[in-house]
């Protein structure tokens, strides 16, 4: 039991419960040991790494670009169009490259990709060096593209595991001006190179060089950075030095590498197709990005030392050209320049003006994307107009400049949005810990960067043993259902069922901020707080099942009658399978509940039956599952529904009166009972609910019954002698109900299959609660012999 009283920092109590309920229990969550662990690696010379892969790539399109004539006239094409297509080739080559590389990424972590992808990628610019035809060059051109794709699609990833939100602005700024400078470094060193060799292999092998500096480089330097990942590690780690292969990185879904694989492919795809604003920031990207890449390849035919396909040209000299991609370069720099200066300090300015706590949102990103947007425009319009009236060879180049710092301006603020706005797979932007309170639907509070708390519940992962458990999609729905009513539920945010996201459906809810009391009795509050605090739980269950399925619209939640009969089908057949079991160990059957067929029959008999009666239940209505108010002796919320139904009341009344029943069950033991069900059941027994004990403000059993059939409207004691006493039956089926949940503990535990050290135990309660119901259904069977003596 727990302390008398306990601030609940959590919706449900992180102590560990003494009756484990779901197969989560013993799972330790691994998480980094603090905000600098070293483990998690926010080093600035993963950035210069991940930038200068990011600039080299790109620098291979436009360098080849500037020899377009001259591979022209060595494979002998006359076309305008062909020459072309080795660097086209290369651009939709990084364009596909993430499509597939990003996925893998998350499964295997960044930096094997990096390494890997980029190795690749040099293999194919070996290859394109020795090209014989057109044909081999654009193929082998594509596929380094692809290859070579890493530093730009994964580069934003990785700024989002290293950096803070506050420093993630200036990290991208550099990293975007590596990204869309290689192409303009490509056009000069091109040139340059061109000019001083004279055969466009040469262009080639220097990047095959450059290509293989770099993945030295990546060898040798660039850490891991993927949180997941790397959080996956040192759970293996602790479970190999531990033994204890409770430690998990997440919550994770257990499923197999194939469905991993496949959920991750098809992620990109999904998104890109089902979330508007990652489609229109996708397209409106893809089409800036085209411009960029077009206009890159007029800057030869403009500034060329020979007009060209009818066009004009400044004829500048051929070692010169390359020169006219600076103007473009200075662009980005100014643009990264002004990001890197404004940028940060614009969205910190922005957070603590338009945001009431002070954090910011990922709307606050696109501040300069909207500048950018603008500028983009003009300098566009001014690259073709001058050009179009062959003003000074300045002019178009101004144009350029202009258009590509607004170019980069709006590519970071794209960049930075889509890391804020879809952050699932980041590192330390959300922190989650696991509830430790056993629970059947693992149950983490998850914390947002501005502090605010909500619940995340989910089913649990791998392969379930029961269709019916676990059903947190009707567990959402009666929550939502009830908050608009005067029952008191955690007020929910969404339902999601796609597995792909946390490997199970899950939802988010309110956290309650209150008390959670273990001990039905609330040692150490006051007589009149725990009068109150069992008057609220009572008056809170009245109120519950007022509530007509119909006015919130769950008259298909379940059938509108046959509970108990339903009930009884479903326990039976549970029961008989569970019986099978046999201990892997000792061969010994589990066997079946003391007098259960006997305990069966009684509870069909339509005679003893209560009268047939329809609301919503809760399903596991008890104390434990109330969150009271910090500070008052009243109900502020009801947890755990995943059993809720449309049932009989008598249900949940008699599960919440479970501690009365099982100590009055030991006042008077059934003679039959064993030597060894009378001190388990004990152990399991509050002594507060004794019928000797004393504990101020505690309520009866019939005070208990009283209060609610008062604010219910029916009352399930029996009115004269002759009436049923609905209320014990309720009793005796509901320790019966508790036999077998006992029995099916036992049958995991003999398969072995039982997470919680305690499942022994527990399961060895199978026949003392057998043994209990049976005594009930003894008392049941003696009131009903003397109402008929009473009709006599």
């Amino acid at each position: 039991m727990v302390d008398s009283e306990k601030l609940a920092d959590t919706n449900r109590s992180q102590d560990q419960q003494t009756e484990p309920r779901g197969a989560n229990d013993n799972v330790f969550l691994v998480t980094w040991d603090s905000a600098g662990d070293p483990a998690n690696p926010l080093k600035w010379t993963n950035v210069l790494i991940i930038c200068l892969q990011a600039i080299v790539s790109p620098m291979l399109s436009t360098m080849l670009a500037i020899a377009d004539f001259q591979t022209a006239d060595e494979f002998h094409f006359d076309s305008i169009y062909t020459p072309s297509l080795p660097v086209a080739l290369l651009v939709f080559g990084l364009g596909v490259g993430p499509l597939y590389l990003a996925p893998i990424s998350e499964l295997h972590g960044r930096r094997v990709v990096y390494m890997v992808s980029y190795l690749t990628c040099t293999v194919f610019n070996l290859g394109t060096a020795f090209a014989p035809n057109m044909t081999s060059l654009a193929i082998l051109r594509f596929f380094a593209g692809v290859a070579g794709s890493a530093g730009h699609c994964l580069g934003g990833s990785s700024l989002r595991d290293m950096c803070t939100r506050k420093n993630r602005g200036r990290a991208q700024a550099i990293y975007t001006f590596g990204t869309t400078t290689g192409p303009l470094l490509g056009g000069v060193v091109g040139a340059l190179l061109l000019n001083a060799t004279g055969n466009w292999r040469w262009l080639l092998w220097i990047m095959i060089i450059v290509s293989g500096i770099t993945i030295l480089c990546t060898i040798l330097f660039l850490k891991e950075t993927y949180g997941p990942y790397l959080l996956e590690q040192k759970a293996k780690r602790l479970q190999t030095e531990t033994g204890n292969y409770a430690y998990t990185a997440t919550s994770g879904p257990e499923i197999t590498p194939k469905e991993r694989v496949r959920n991750a492919i098809i992620r990109p795809f999904r998104m890109l197709l089902t979330v508007p604003v990652c489609t229109v920031m996708a397209c409106y990207q893809s089409f800036i990005v085209g411009i960029y890449y077009l206009q890159l390849t007029t800057i030869p035919l403009l500034w060329g030392p020979t007009e060209s396909y009818g066009l004009f040209s400044y004829k500048w000299k051929q070692d010169l050209t390359g020169l006219a991609y600076l103007g473009g370069g200075i662009g980005d720099f100014v643009g990264m320049l002004i990001c890197a200066i404004f940028y940060g300090r614009l969205y910190t300015w922005m957070c603590t003006c338009y945001s009431e706590d002070g954090t910011g949102r990922p709307e606050f990103r696109t501040t300069f994307m909207q500048l950018g947007m603008l500028i983009k425009p003009i300098g566009l319009f001014m690259f073709g107009w001058t050009a179009e009236y062959q003003l000074h060879w300045i002019c178009p180049l101004l144009g350029v400049m202009i258009f590509c710092c607004g170019m980069l301006m709006t590519y970071i603020s794209i960049q930075t949005y889509m890391v804020d706005a879809f952050d699932k797979y980041a590192a330390g932007s959300l922190a989650a810990l696991v509830f430790g309170f056993g629970q059947s639907n693992p149950t983490y509070q998850i914390s947002a960067a501005k502090g605010t708390k909500y619940v995340l519940r989910k089913k649990p992962p791998g392969k379930l043993l029961s269709k019916t458990a676990h059903q947190v999609e009707r567990e959402y729905r009666i929550i939502h259902a009830l908050g608009d009513t005067d029952v008191p539920v955690p007020k929910t945010y969404g339902l999601c069922e796609d597995v792909s996201v946390v490997g199970t459906p899950f939802y988010i809810m309110e956290f309650l901020d209150g008390r959670i009391f273990e001990d039905a009795s609330f040692p150490g509050v006051t007589e009149a707080e725990r009068r109150e605090m069992w008057r609220s739980a009572l008056l809170t269950l009245a109120s519950l099942h007022r509530t007509s399925p119909a006015s919130v619209s769950l008259s298909s939640f379940g059938r509108p009658s046959g509970f108990y009969n339903r009930q009884l089908r479903t326990l039976g057949t549970i029961s008989a399978s569970q019986a099978q079991a046999v201990d892997v160990e000792n061969g010994v059957q589990v066997g079946k509940i003391p007098h259960f067929d006997d305990v069966v029959a009684f509870f069909r008999d339509p005679e003893t039956q209560p009268r047939d009666r329809s609301t919503l239940i809760h399903g596991d209505y008890k104390i434990d599952n109330l969150v009271y108010h910090k500070t008052e002796a009243r109900v502020i919320g009801i947890l755990d529904w995943e059993m809720s139904t449309i049932g009989h009341p008598l249900s949940d009344l008699a599960n919440l009166l479970g501690p009365y029943t099982l100590a009055q069950s030991q006042a008077q033991p059934n003679t039959s009972s064993s030597a060894l069900s009378r001190p388990l059941i004990e152990a399991r027994t509050n002594p507060a609910f004794l019928p000797n004990a004393s504990v101020p403000g505690l309520p009866s059993r019939d005070d208990c019954i009283a209060i609610y059939a008062e604010a219910a409207g029916w009352d399930p004691r029996p009115k004269d002698r002759g009436d049923t006493d609905e209320s014990l039956w309720g009793d005796a089926f509901g320790v019966f109900r508790n036999s077998v949940i006992m029995q099916g503990i036992a049958a995991r535990y003999a398969l072995r299959q039982a997470s919680s050290a305690q499942a022994q135990e527990i399961g060895a309660l199978m026949g003392p609660f057998g043994e209990a119901a049976w005594v009930l259904v003894g008392r049941c069977k003696d009131g009903a012999r003397n109402r008929d003596k009473s009709r006599l």
